[in-house]
């Protein structure tokens, strides 16, 4: 009996060896790089005390190709398909999907004045945009990410504001931009993704992960995010050894941006040499001050921040609803 246990108990050992062996093989030849995880589901539930101005349900869900957004339709034929990427200001995570402005756009370029005038059947549009992805970091992206896509059409860039933040993050070095983010954390899914031998670390439960995103799409609830966020803020700066009162000329910053610029479009060139894109102006402007491009871009982006007085309370920006209308007439004109 025990020869036999110890056989046994040998034999299971052998199975699952072999068995997660096959798994990690299997994930790091089939996977495909996703900056979220393809069928995520999630509902945020927003703290009303912290920012009662956001809507207090806020859904983030991730179609099977790793985009915020709807499932691409089977039947591509005239379909216009749209990639939007950059920062946290495409990205959206505090505004339910809907309204996020690449949701309006999409629902913008679906009418029959558009559908008409970009001789398409229908568009989509995906958002595959993250916080704190940079103008360094889009490129890596690209990179990995523009192959896989059999045909685009058009892609909507907003970067710049995460270049700032990390640059000041290492202390603003003025000699060098910051650091670029290290793939692992960019992507949710990657080929080149590491394994170990903890439960949760296993490749077999990542598999299980996957095909429980897959087949059933649950949907993960957070309470409260905002005021996590806020706390960790407040908290963050409380803890601060050393606070800046100036900043150096941002002149190397500037030129990485530009340069990343660059890069940007020889790989968008390689993937789809017609393929349009639009550059998204992103910057910090006093109202009705003109919005710079960045040097080499289509001088009819340039536009002007507009600002409107909701409830009295004094000037705020409405850039989701006014920027998914500009970006509909951009793309059909």
């Amino acid at each position: 009996m025990i020869i036999a246990f110890l056989i046994a108990t040998l034999a299971g050992i052998a199975l699952f060896l072999i068995a997660e062996g096959v798994g990690r093989w299997w994930l790091r030849t089939h996977s495909r790089y996703a900056v979220w995880p393809p069928s995520m589901r999630q509902e945020i539930r927003l703290a009303r005390d912290v920012f009662p101005e956001l809507e207090p349900r806020v859904r983030f869900e991730i179609n099977t190709d790793g985009e915020r957004g709807q499932e691409v339709p089977r039947d591509t034929s005239g379909l216009f398909r749209v990639l939007a990427t950059g920062g946290s200001a495409v990205e959206c995570f505090a505004l339910d999907q809907p309204t996020s402005w690449p949701a309006g756009v999409e629902r913008l370029l679906n009418s029959r004045e558009s559908l008409q005038a970009l001789d398409a059947r229908a568009v989509h549009v995906g958002n595959i945009a993250h916080s704190g992805v940079g103008a360094a970091e889009l490129d890596l992206i690209f990179e990995r990410v523009l192959p896989q896509y059999e045909r685009l059409d058009l892609i909507l860039i907003m970067v710049g504001a995460s270049d700032v933040y990390h640059w000041i993050e290492e202390g603003a070095p003025p000699g060098r931009p910051a650091a670029v983010v290290p793939e692992p954390l960019l992507f949710a899914a990657y080929p080149k993704q590491t394994f170990g031998w903890k439960p949760g670390a296993l490749a077999l439960a990542e598999i299980a992960r996957r095909l429980r995103r897959r087949w059933l799409r649950p949907l993960e609830v957070k309470e409260r995010k905002t005021l996590l966020v806020n706390n960790l803020f407040l908290l963050g700066r409380q803890e601060a050894e050393q606070i800046h009162q100036s900043l150096p000329l941002g002149d190397v910053l500037a030129e990485s941006v530009a340069q990343d610029g660059r890069e940007r479009r020889r790989a968008a060139g390689k993937v789809e040499p017609l393929l349009d894109y639009v550059l998204i102006p992103q910057a910090f402007q006093r109202p009705g001050r003109p919005v710079s491009t960045e040097a080499g871009t289509d001088p009819n982006l340039r536009g002007r921040v507009r600002r409107e007085k909701q409830n009295g309370t004094g000037e705020q920006d409405l850039p989701d609803e006014m920027l998914a209308r500009n970006l509909s007439q951009r793309a059909i004109s």
